[in-house]
């Protein structure tokens, strides 16, 4: 969870979490070993995405800790698939932009050969012109 700090007038500091806990809904209840769950579920992608948060017996359980954490871990999981999701997409511009350049090296040589064939055809024309 990544955290930044906004100043306050009398120098106060506050820590503001980078992302909201409004965006997420929020489920808790039992699971099979019968550990209090607080789960988390948002959307990215058009797929839903889910972060749990289960506490210790040893531990106290807090429902806003819980809802922390699992927002956490909903918000790594969405953040890890944003990262598969623009590595690919860089990969695919980097073969789009070889692909392109190579293109381009072909049209300037296309474009070397047709300027070369229109400097051929006018000196042909004006060596006619000449000898008649």
């Amino acid at each position: 969870m990544k955290k930044k700090f906004e100043k306050f007038e009398k120098k106060e500091f506050k820590i503001i979490m980078k992302y909201s806990l409004d965006k997420y809904k929020f489920y808790q209840y039992k699971d099979k070993n019968g550990k209090d769950t607080v789960a988390a579920a948002s959307t990215y992608a058009g797929r839903t995405v889910k972060g749990y948060a289960k506490c210790d017996p040893k531990d106290q359980f807090s429902i806003e800790k819980g809802k922390e954490l699992a927002a956490a871990r909903c918000n790594a999981k969405i953040a890890a698939k944003r990262v598969k999701r623009a590595s690919a997409k860089y990969m695919e511009s980097r073969m789009q932009l070889f692909e392109a350049k190579r293109f381009m090296a072909r049209m300037a040589e296309y474009y070397t050969d047709a300027v070369d064939q229109l400097d051929e055809a006018n000196a042909a024309v004006t060596d006619l012109m000449k000898s008649m």
